[in-house]
């Protein structure tokens, strides 16, 4: 015996839980998989959002653990680059309590959720999408009318969905720590964290995130880094509370076939320089709801019916993606050698300040400040040779 929903959605991230809540506003019959037992669970995510994610999306104000508008960049050799605006930049918020405050939302809205379950498969098939769910050992078949899949990078779904996979992706790694931290700090270089970069993060009560990306071995460079950071003195070292995934740096090649579209990190709208994904996984979702509904009107939910899902997305995102997929592959060429180099520029001609107070400057667009660090003919030089 199955269950019909109009709209099932695999994942109740921030995409997925603000997929399912304005859908069941709407009044569509929704329910929400999840693979992990508890909605505040933790994951390998910082959670930094800017000030227009959190106004755009209204965000609640409780799920926010403190206000960034500072922070000091560490070079290979540990010379320092600060960086400061007069009002906040950007938000740490508790991914945790993100998470749930989105689902509790999507549930007063009538949204029914499902912990510890697994999708086994998905498939349309006769006018519906078919789902093979698994929970405690269990498996039970259910039937939707659409489906939004939004479960994080990874997984088979979108394969056999024949939507093809992302190729490119690093491995994040992070703890939770004691910190005496007052801002956000960001550390470069290939002992770090080769071709990426670590960070440690205050967020509230005395404590803090430290974590960083690789493409390598993220377990010993973590112990390394919280290793480095005890001996500072700026932290001291977690009983526990590592958590790693794997965060994608390029998007799936197709995010919509026939009754199904994929949003989030699982369609790869993830920024490219600093594997951010939550305010572009919102926007995505934000578009897939509008193209879900808009299909149930018009009774279409072929692929092609689904299609203008991905064209609204790419108006919004491709070209920061774009630039900003240019930009990680050559920061990832960088040896420690140039990357002091470009410090020693940009501290000596104030390029960071002149990117800082530029007009288009914006902590969720990156593009506008990657193109305004080519205008410098010192820093374009450099960049240049890099190509």
């Amino acid at each position: 015996m199955t269950n019909l929903y109009d709209v099932a959605v695999v994942g109740a991230g921030p995409s997925g839980s603000y997929a399912a809540a304005q859908l069941a506003e709407e009044g569509h019959r929704v329910i929400v998989f999840e693979r992990r037992s508890t909605i505040a669970e933790r994951v390998c995510c910082t959670g930094i959002v800017g000030r227009e994610c959190i106004e755009r999306f209204e965000l609640p104000p409780q799920t926010i653990s403190r206000e960034a508008s500072s922070a000091t960049f560490y070079s290979p050799a540990g010379k320092a680059l600060h960086v400061r605006k007069n009002q906040a930049q950007a938000y740490v918020v508790d991914r945790g309590a993100l998470d749930k405050a989105l689902a509790q939302g999507a549930q007063k809205n009538g949204a029914k959720y499902l912990f510890s379950t697994r999708v086994c498969d998905i498939h349309p098939e006769n006018g519906r999408v078919l789902l093979k769910v698994e929970q405690e050992g269990h498996t039970q078949d259910f039937e939707s009318r659409a489906a939004i899949i939004s479960s994080g990078f990874g997984g088979a779904l979108c394969e056999r969905l024949g939507l093809g996979r992302i190729g490119d992706f690093v491995l994040g790694a992070q703890a939770e720590v004691e910190t005496n931290a007052a801002e956000v700090e960001v550390y470069l270089g290939q002992g770090v964290a080769p071709g990426f970069f670590a960070w440690l993060v205050p967020t509230s009560g005395g404590r803090g995130l430290a974590g960083l990306l690789t493409r390598r071995s993220p377990r010993a460079f973590l112990l390394d880094f919280l290793s480095m950071l005890e001996a500072r003195g700026k932290i001291r070292l977690p009983a526990g509370n590592f958590a790693y995934g794997g965060i994608p740096l390029a998007t799936l090649p197709k995010t919509y076939s026939e009754r199904t579209l994929v949003v989030g990190d699982a369609a790869g709208q993830v920024k490219p320089t600093t594997g951010g994904g939550i305010y572009y996984g919102l926007i995505a979702a934000r578009h897939a709801v509008a193209t879900v509904q808009a299909a149930f009107e018009k009774g279409d939910l072929s692929a092609r019916g689904l299609a203008g899902y991905e064209r609204k997305w790419k108006e919004d995102l491709e070209n920061e993606l774009r630039i900003g997929q240019v930009a990680r592959r050559l920061y990832e060429s960088l040896s420690d050698k140039r990357l002091e180099h470009i410090f020693e520029v940009a501290a000596s001609n104030g390029i960071h300040e002149e990117i800082l107070t530029s007009s288009g400057f914006s902590f969720d667009w990156h593009a506008s400040a990657i193109l305004e660090a080519f205008k410098h003919k010192k820093m374009r030089r450099i960049l240049w040779s890099l190509s």
